[in-house]
């Protein structure tokens, strides 16, 4: 019998999936040659090349952050140090029913060591942001492979779920909200935007959207919208360099 509290909706869903019937299995998969392959060796090899072909290797130079001259002011962001409260802070916002990446070491751990931890980890991110590296083992993961759709046998229909180190987790977490707070600060980012934003999301956009939509109906204007869809944007990553 299921006991647990009722904003624990995690032990629910657990709880469901363990009395499923069905299970999302990988395979099998058919090689370039056309082989049909059910050994799971195999089959991992062939999503790990596929997975592995999507990651594009591009020149090591760190990109230039954006800038605008503001009353002939240079506006640029050239430099991120990330300090011991920082990492404190982001440490705490950590989820802790989150499962654990390849070091084993989970979000309730991390958070209990906080204060052990935390100038370690801001040295090795502020030395791996002046190097542009990341320590090799930060990029150790647990990959599962989830189909998506279309054909079973085709690798490019599974996506891969990684499970990393929350430690990694929290350096680009830091990056992103100093970056956010400098383009909100020097006013280099359009009000439009509602992606990736505090107390914004897809569905502030869409409501801000059908609003103009509204009243320009209302007004007898006629309306073109262009949608564009960028393919398969999101499995290209970025091959980074390790120290």
């Amino acid at each position: 019998m299921l006991t647990c509290n009722k904003n624990d909706n995690k032990s629910f869903y657990r709880y469901v999936r363990s009395k499923s019937n069905t299970k999302d299995v990988v395979g099998p998969l058919k090689e370039v040659e056309g082989r049909i392959i059910t050994d799971d060796l195999t089959m991992s090899t062939i999503l790990n090349q596929f997975f592995s072909s999507t990651f594009t290797k591009e020149n090591s130079e760190a990109p230039e952050m954006a800038r605008r001259a503001v009353d002939g002011e240079d506006q640029g962001m050239y430099d991120i140090t990330i300090t011991l409260d920082m990492v404190k802070s982001m440490t705490d916002k950590l989820k802790k029913g989150k499962a654990p990446g390849d070091d084993g070491l989970t979000p309730k751990f991390l958070k209990k060591c906080r204060r052990g931890n935390s100038k370690p980890l801001a040295m090795i991110f502020n030395r791996g942001l002046d190097n542009g590296v990341v320590p090799q083992d930060w990029k150790m993961a647990n990959v599962t492979a989830v189909f998506n759709k279309g054909s079973r046998h085709d690798p490019g229909n599974y996506r891969p779920v990684s499970l990393t180190s929350h430690r990694v987790i929290l350096l680009p977490s830091l990056i992103r909200d100093e970056m956010v707070r400098h383009l909100k600060e020097n006013k280099l980012i359009n009000k439009s935007q509602h992606g990736f934003m505090g107390k914004r999301s897809c569905l502030t956009n869409l409501l801000e959207f059908l609003e103009y939509i509204t009243i320009q109906i209302d007004e007898g204007n006629p309306v073109d919208v262009i949608y564009l869809d960028f393919q398969i944007a999101f499995d290209k990553v970025r091959y980074g360099t390790s120290c």
